[in-house]
């Protein structure tokens, strides 16, 4: 399954070993987690940490920036979560 998260492609695939989540040039294994819960779960983080951080970092960084930096600690916590 493939889906984006502000123009950012997050590509879930399944395989023996479970769910690999492919984002931003990384790879993280998921084992024990769905497809469903997982875009559920980063899509719903991904947009509390946008919200905590727009206002703030507006005039230091752009967007797209900032959307893979959100998206980066969303994804480090979740993996960590999962390990």
């Amino acid at each position: 399954m493939t889906f984006y998260i502000e123009q950012i492609k997050i590509e879930l695939t399944e395989d023996a070993y479970g769910l690999r989540l492919n984002a931003l040039n990384d790879v993280f294994p998921l084992p024990g987690q769905t497809v469903a819960v997982t875009k559920d779960t980063i899509t719903k983080n991904f947009e509390r940490v946008i919200a905590k951080y727009k206002e703030t970092a507006a005039d230091i960084v752009t967007g797209e920036d900032l959307n893979e930096v959100s998206l980066k600690i969303v994804l480090h916590y979740f993996y960590l979560y999962n390990s």
